[in-house]
């Protein structure tokens, strides 16, 4: 199954991820979520974006592209019921998913409809921002800055695959 998912079968292009509402099978894209995520590179990968956060109790996060919801889940466990978790991502198919995912839950966590290019939250509102394989689908560089924006003093922690910038 994961094999399947992650080859795609011609059922979509990975790629193409901001056009997941579009595509005649969304599934697809929840599916590849889901055999990615699996996959012990990409938890590594998301173990050392957690740390790299510092997050404490009580912190308030921004997950840009939260897909399925699964990592903001995470976080939202993380934060404890005196912190809040929003998720975004401009997905409704994946919005849904992660809404679904959370029902039950009574973990500080919303989803929302949102887009990178656009985020309309004020400054310092979030103590961290998490945003894992979502900037390589947007267009152009102002997404970039939208994003690191929201984090507090501007930090930001990067990183694709091994490489890490980490700007003062």
């Amino acid at each position: 199954m994961e094999d399947d998912a992650l080859k795609g079968q011609g059922k979509g292009d990975v790629t193409r991820f901001t056009e997941v509402d579009q595509a005649p099978d969304a599934q697809f894209f929840i599916e590849f979520l889901d055999a990615a995520n699996a996959l012990p590179g990409v938890r590594d990968l998301k173990t050392v974006i957690v740390d790299e956060l510092r997050l404490s109790p009580g912190a308030r996060v921004l997950e840009v592209g939260c897909g399925t919801g699964d990592d903001a889940r995470l976080l939202a466990a993380l934060v404890g019921q005196d912190g809040r978790v929003v998720g975004i991502d401009a997905s409704e198919a994946m919005i849904g998913v992660a809404q679904g995912r959370s029902i039950d839950s009574s973990l500080p966590v919303e989803f929302a409809l949102g887009d990178v290019l656009a985020l309309n939250y004020p400054d310092d509102v979030f103590d961290a921002c998490r945003c894992e394989r979502v900037l390589m689908h947007a267009d152009g560089d102002p997404a970039r800055g939208e994003v690191v924006a929201q984090f507090p003093r501007g930090r930001e922690t990067a990183r694709t695959g091994t490489a890490r910038s980490a700007p003062p």
